[in-house]
């Protein structure tokens, strides 16, 4: 690959940007001797000599003849597919840059975006970038991460409750609500909103909790965003080096998409970034970070009061967006709650689409560049809502509650979708409770999948835990997480130190809801 100018920067983390690229040389008079464009080309510039011909040192023009003449652009090419090449305009020479990076400085390269570590033209094998405990090679230990790469993660083992309480997340707020949590290799970087009172302002944070649910260091309830108006926190992705957020906010006045970048102290790393400038509602973001750049995706209602469409953007790792705001569904099926993953070959979307008190669950594919879209797969009957997505192996997993006349239904039900968006096994409940169960998310481990509930037993909603077949078959006995007074729901889960799968959730504790923190522990395998 190469460009014939360009400049670029190379920051710490070895990463480069390229600022400014042009191709080819200046064009004027046809070499056929017909016009260019509308207006005919200047006639040659005499010369005496080559300093007076001087344009770029990438683009070089000599004095032949007594006239300036173009002698072609620098062309730059290592032949090595895994580097961008050019020339560099200040000094007329070929540099080059890789297209890969060992971000977890573990010695082996990432994958490009879209290709599976080690295929061709993939540039890299190291399965996880974000982990400098999984690389080609690599012993398996119960760790939550793919150590040798092999596509699983713990391979055998199992997961099992703790046995010890819950811990207190949020301090004392009122009306807590969700958002993510992610683990760095130190501590669980987790995110959620609250009120200081039944009437105040909603305002988010990130807070660092050491693995027995304790703060960690001086990450005790950081805000997110200091402004005047209501913030309501949203996921975190980390990437190898930094934590990413999105968020929502009212700053000005309308709700909009907002992210920035966190080192491990906490401290923002540049202004906040304003994803979105649309007028009404910018709502229910969700992220990923594929490696190479964050991905965004929200509902919002720009084009039509109270009809939302799933929008979606991408942010480099600088924190800087790729291109603008892409419209991702249709006009007038108000789209709500959309779920995507990083698949092989395109991402996997889902998303609810028809009024609030019904609709239907969809699928869709969408390519990492988020020009293309696939077709739409209508993959549930009516009243289903709050979609999960996944991807396992060779095959998207999608999970969702039902919502009848304003309640929970009794099941939570699955379904699994081909890369390309073909259905492979059609909506099926996999959960069934006596009373209500909602809230399913998921962590895949290549062979297997690891759901996470809450269902109402006793007339109360505690946390469940169990072991799924990639045909969303159970394969273990399933788990009990919580068992307190309130009602536990809202999952958000991630894997963590040894093998353990932190729990990050809601609990109305003396009637409050406030965020707390549990753990599931890895039990080897045989």
């Amino acid at each position: 690959m190469h460009l014939s100018a360009f400049r670029f920067r190379v920051f710490a983390s070895g990463f480069a940007i390229v600022l400014i690229a042009s191709c080819g040389a200046r064009t004027g008079v046809r070499g056929d001797g017909s016009d260019a464009g509308a207006d005919a080309a200047p006639g040659p510039q005499a010369c005496a000599q080559n300093v007076e011909c001087f344009t770029d040192l990438c683009n070089p023009r000599l004095c032949i003849a007594g006239f300036c003449e173009d002698v072609g652009p620098v062309e730059c090419d290592d032949g090595d597919e895994c580097t961008v090449e050019g020339c560099v305009l200040e000094t007329g020479e070929c540099e080059s840059s890789p297209l890969t990076f060992d971000r977890d400085g573990d010695g082996f390269l990432g994958p490009r975006p879209g290709f599976e570590p080690s295929a061709p033209g993939a540039c890299g094998d190291d399965c996880d970038d974000t982990s400098p405990l999984a690389f080609p090679g690599g012993g398996e230990t119960c760790d939550g991460v793919d150590n040798d790469c092999n596509g699983v993660i713990d391979d055998n083992a199992r997961f099992a409750a703790n046995g010890l309480d819950p811990v207190q997340i949020s301090l004392d707020l009122f009306q807590t609500e969700g958002g993510g949590v992610a683990f760095n290799g130190n501590y669980y970087g987790v995110t959620y909103s609250g009120r200081d009172s039944t009437a105040g302002r909603a305002r988010s944070f990130f807070k660092g909790i050491a693995p027995d649910g304790s703060t960690f260091g001086m990450l005790s309830e950081e805000p997110i965003a200091l402004v005047n108006n209501d913030t309501f926190a949203g996921p975190v992705e980390w990437t190898g080096e930094v934590f990413g957020m999105a968020w929502t906010d009212r700053r000005d006045e309308n709700f909009e998409v907002y992210f920035n970048q966190f080192d491990v102290d906490g401290e923002k790393l540049t202004p906040d970034l304003r994803v979105t400038t649309a007028p009404r509602f910018s709502v229910g973001v969700s992220m990923v970070f594929t490696g190479a750049e964050y991905l965004l995706m929200w509902a919002d209602d720009r084009d039509s009061r109270r009809n939302f469409r799933v929008y979606g953007q991408r942010i480099d790792v600088l924190g800087e967006p790729i291109g603008e705001n892409v419209a991702l569904t249709e006009e007038g099926i108000n789209a709500t709650g959309a779920s995507f993953v990083v698949g092989r070959g395109s991402l996997g979307l889902a998303y609810k689409q028809g009024d609030v008190g019904s609709g239907e669950v969809v699928f869709r594919t969408v390519s990492f560049d988020l020009e293309d879209v696939g077709p739409v797969t209508v993959v549930t009957t009516n009243n289903a809502v709050d979609p999960v997505l996944a991807f396992n192996d060779d095959r998207f997993v999608l999970l969702w509650e039902q919502k009848i006349d304003g309640f929970p239904g009794r099941s939570v039900f699955g379904a699994t979708l081909s890369e390309t968006g073909a259905v492979l096994m059609g909506e099926t409940p996999i959960i069934t409770s006596a009373g209500f169960a909602r809230d399913p998310t998921m962590l895949t481990l290549g062979n297997r999948i690891l759901v996470t509930w809450a269902e109402e037993q006793s007339a109360r909603f505690n946390l469940f835990a169990r072991m799924f077949s990639p045909d969303l078959v159970p394969i273990a006995p399933t788990e009990q997480l919580t068992d307190t007074n309130g009602d536990s729901t809202d999952p958000v889960t991630a894997f963590g130190p040894d093998g353990d799968v932190g729990v990050f959730f809601m609990d109305r504790a003396e009637t409050r809801r406030q965020r707390f923190f549990v753990r599931l522990v890895c039990v080897a395998g045989t």
